[in-house]
Parts: C-alpha cells; structure tokens; sequence
C-alpha cells in the first residue's frame, strides 16, 4: 500500500515493557517501518536495551509517550529541590529533567506528554529549547534516580560539560527524522 502511495508512513506501537523485544524483532525483520511509539521514561529504560539500538541503526523514527509515567515521576520527586546540575543542560524543573533526559537520546525522535493544562505544556515545550544532557550527564542522572529510587543519599556528579543543542518543532515534520538529531516535544491531550 505504501508503495502504491495509499499510506505515507507506517509504524508500529506498543505500551507495555513485556512487547518491546517483540517492537524490536519486528523492526529489525520488516522493511518499511517509518516510526515506533512506546512507553519510556526514567523510571522505565528497558526501550535502551531493546527497542532503541534497532530503531537507530534502521532509522526509524522513535516517539515517546508516558515519560511522566502517569504523573508517577512528578509524585517522587515532589517537595525535592532541584538539584544545582539540571541547569548544565538548561532543565528549570523537574519535568524538563525528565524530557531532556529523554531527547538526551538521539534515538528518540519526538516525546509525547500528556496533559491537559495549557501551563504544562506550556512548560515541556521549554524542554526542547537548550541544552540537552550528553551521555555522562544522563548517566549521572540514571545514577541519581536509581539511588532516589532506593532512598539513598544523593550526591550526583555530572559532566560539567554542556550539554548538545537542539531544535524545536511542537508539531513533528513529515519525515519525523530531521538532519542532525532534530527533537520535538508533542502538544496535544
């Protein structure tokens, strides 16, 4: 159908962890695949190990929803300061944390927050403005929420060293992918 110009793109989705090695298996095997929607956030990283590799190395286009896990984020880091290294990459709040941490990944193509409060998006629009978190500071900022996770003592280091910029489309091109790694936050409830 595509090839008779009856579909533009096509992509594939899932929401649940237990079908990301079967997201994988079928990117990796089917050609054609422009785009794959999943679940991935900072408290769910298993699309880094399975899904993720496969759509970069194919050039698929990754769109990610649930980053906030329903909110579940924002509940664990509630009434904590922001710690002084989110502003290395430009992150104001907790909520630009998560979705930089997110487009920190150049797998990822775009990120689909839900809300329904024009504030909020508002808000994760600024995510796509700035600096990004380059690998040593989303390492550190993995070490930090899995240490917060388990209620240890938080001392994180990150790289002082900026973070990569990026582009900003509230609503994602037609080719999904842009030159150079551009990222999009998605507006939208």
């Amino acid at each position: 159908m595509k090839a008779k110009g009856q579909l533009r793109y096509i992509g594939i989705t899932h929401y649940t962890t237990g079908a990301l090695a079967e997201l994988a298996r079928i990117l990796d095997g089917e050609s054609g695949i422009d785009f794959v929607q999943l679940g991935y956030s900072l408290a769910t990283r298993e699309p880094e190990t399975t899904v993720l590799p496969v759509a970069a190395r194919r050039g698929v286009a990754v769109i990610v929803n649930q980053p906030f896990e329903q909110g579940n984020l924002f509940r664990k880091v509630r009434g904590k300061p922001l710690p002084d290294w989110a502003a290395e990459f430009d992150g104001a709040n907790w909520g630009q944390v998560f979705l930089k941490y997110l487009l920190g990944d150049p797998a990822v193509t775009v990120v689909i927050p839900a809300t329904n409060k024009p504030d909020h998006m508002a808000d994760n629009l600024k995510a796509g403005y700035g600096r990004l978190p380059d690998p040593q500071q989303r390492d550190g900022i993995r070490r930090y929420w899995d240490r917060y996770r388990r209620r240890q003592p938080l001392t994180p280091t990150l790289s002082p060293q900026a973070g990569r910029g990026s582009a900003l489309s509230p609503i994602p091109s037609p080719r999904l992918r842009g030159e150079g790694g551009t990222h999009a936050i998605g507006v939208g409830g």
